[in-house]
């Protein structure tokens, strides 16, 4: 007798595979959570609170951002893996989002570590328009463009792979509560008053880091009894032992 469809996705590699999709997504959440705190003491340590960053502490913070940059992509293409098939439009629109983000955060923060370091740049008369990280500049606003454009983005979408109860219904909670606010961030360079921009580091800042914790939680949970399934596997495998018992 042939296999049944379903069953060939459905099997012990496959259920390997989201096991292994659902450890990279407990982790990755986790690690975003410990980089964030990290990040945030080193920016309050490189004289956040006076708007001037000095080093160590600012170079420390980019170093940190260009490591948390591919841990965000990781989480959400795990969580891509474990989206029910119906809802996965929403998680890779989410994965593609966070790609640019990443992208365009780690092209900032590796420019300011290396070229914005130069003598002869600082020196330059264009430096406070370019590379500064102050509003306005280049930089500035393709960090914001990342982090209060694209990744709001990604995070309203990512929502949306969240479709069950219970825990679930938290984490989708916090991620549109995190994406909305870290949009809204984007009234700062729009008014020309960057205090208006502490809404989006509240939402990334705050919001996002106790999604990331929930959403652990909701990954940590055995496959069998996980409210986000891969693509309904619990269900196909039971309509695959009922077809060949």
């Amino acid at each position: 007798m042939k296999n049944h469809p379903t069953m060939a996705a459905t099997g012990p590699s496959a259920i390997a595979d989201q096991s292994a999709s659902r450890l990279l997504t407990v982790w990755s959440a986790w690690g975003t959570v410990i980089l964030g705190i990290a990040y945030s003491v080193a920016v309050l340590g490189a004289g956040a609170a006076s708007g001037e960053f000095q080093d160590p502490y600012w170079a420390v913070a980019e170093i940190l951002a260009l490591l948390g940059a591919p841990i965000m992509v990781g989480l959400t293409a795990a969580i891509h893996y474990c989206t029910p098939v119906g809802r996965r439009a929403f998680s890779l629109m989410a994965f593609g989002w966070m790609l640019i983000t990443a992208g365009l955060t780690s092209t900032v923060h590796l420019i300011e570590l290396t070229v914005a370091r130069r003598p002869d740049i600082v020196s330059s008369p264009e430096y406070h328009s370019l590379y500064a990280f102050q509003w306005p500049s280049l930089l500035n606003a393709m960090e914001i463009c990342a982090w209060n454009l694209f990744l709001g983005l990604s995070l309203l979408f990512l929502a949306f792979a969240f479709p069950g109860g219970g825990k679930q219904r938290t984490v989708r909670q916090l991620l549109i509560a995190s994406g909305v606010l870290v949009i809204a961030g984007l009234i700062g360079p729009a008014v020309g008053d960057m205090r208006w921009r502490l809404i989006g580091v509240f939402g990334y800042g705050i919001v996002f880091p106790i999604a990331c914790i929930m959403i652990g939680l909701v990954f940590k949970r055995p496959p069998e009894r996980a409210e986000v399934q891969d693509g309904g596997t619990a269900a196909n495998l039971q309509k695959g032992k009922e077809h060949h018992g």
